[in-house]
């Protein structure tokens, strides 16, 4: 790997983590070196994606210092919150044809995102199965302006798409997610020209859900042709729940972009668009203009907060 070119990342001596195993870090330097690392104190919470500094002792280094995040991707499980990847500027949210099709994750992803101001596109993954159905399921999106790219791994469709829309917006950390099974680690592998193979699982025949090959965040650096650094591409855990509880009920419905446009003609200034009267989310609702599976997701994680608040 030839070194890698100082950026304003790299600058004064800082690495990136590139992946995590409990309080075990794996580190990585402006020349593509890598080297072990552990927080110094138990009250750094350090994630792929942070650029850290440290010191080296003997085994590993003691990493005291970490930059400022721009963002952080986090889920949580109940009330325990979990932070997946820092610092992305670009995430690909993977789904692939029914019954691997969830909504609700796409839709709860797309939250966690925009609340951070992470841009994301939707991968419409494994185009190359019989199936008509997930062009219509993601419709919903089309209408919100969303963009999405239809790939196969198989054929190669879209996957020349999907890097260009990495290399044009000049993406240092990118990162893919999805329920198991719907192709993330497969997508990677068309990224990577190194001999660094991501492992794959086949869905499972009897249900046709995916198994879980990703069981721990890893960044993995992206090389060109000539084997020069490009990017850093995050693969995150397969996860069937992508809890919210991070979050509070306004920054929810801010990120329903389509109900913002909304809330002018709503009766009340703060409606939540829930049990409110005259509320213009709920007669658009109803004539079939917003979507029933995004309201039905905005409610979903509207219930979880309040189920999970601390009294």
């Amino acid at each position: 790997m030839t070194e890698i070119e100082e950026t304003a990342n790299f600058s004064s001596g800082y690495e990136l983590v590139v992946s995590k195993n409990r309080r075990f870090l794996e580190i990585i330097n402006k020349k593509g070196n890598k080297r072990s690392a552990t927080a110094a104190t138990s009250s750094l919470h350090v994630t792929v994606g942070d650029w850290v500094k440290g010191e080296a002792s003997d085994e590993a280094v003691l990493i005291s210092i970490i930059k400022p995040r721009k963002n952080l991707l986090i889920r949580t499980s109940g009330k325990k919150s979990k932070a997946l990847a820092a610092n992305i500027d670009h995430l690909f949210i993977i789904t692939a044809p029914p019954p691997l099709t969830d909504l609700e994750f796409i839709n709860r992803v797309a939250t966690c995102a925009s609340e951070q101001q992470i841009p994301f596109t939707i991968i419409s993954n494994k185009s190359d199965l019989p199936s008509r159905e997930l062009k219509s399921i993601l419709s919903v999106y089309q209408e919100l302006s969303w963009p999405i790219i239809s790939t196969s791994t198989i054929t190669g469709e879209g996957i020349g798409i999907l890097c260009s829309t990495i290399n044009c917006q000049k993406n240092f950390i990118v990162a893919l997610t999805g329920v198991s099974g719907v192709g993330k680690s497969s997508l990677l592998n068309c990224l990577i020209t190194t001999d660094v193979q991501q492992k794959t699982s086949p869905t499972s025949k009897k249900s046709g859900q995916g198994r879980q090959t990703t069981s721990q965040a890893r960044a993995v650096p992206v090389l060109d042709n000539q084997q020069n650094f490009k990017f850093f591409a995050v693969d995150l855990p397969g996860v069937q729940n992508f809890g919210v509880c991070h979050l509070n009920e306004l920054e929810i419905k801010q990120s329903f972009e389509e109900f913002s446009q909304l809330k002018a003609e709503c009766a009340f200034q703060d409606c939540m668009h829930i049990s409110e009267d005259r509320c213009a989310v709920k007669h658009a609702l109803q004539l079939g203009k917003i979507s029933k599976s995004r309201y039905d997701s905005y409610i979903s994680m509207i219930n979880e907060i309040k189920a999970n608040k601390e009294y």
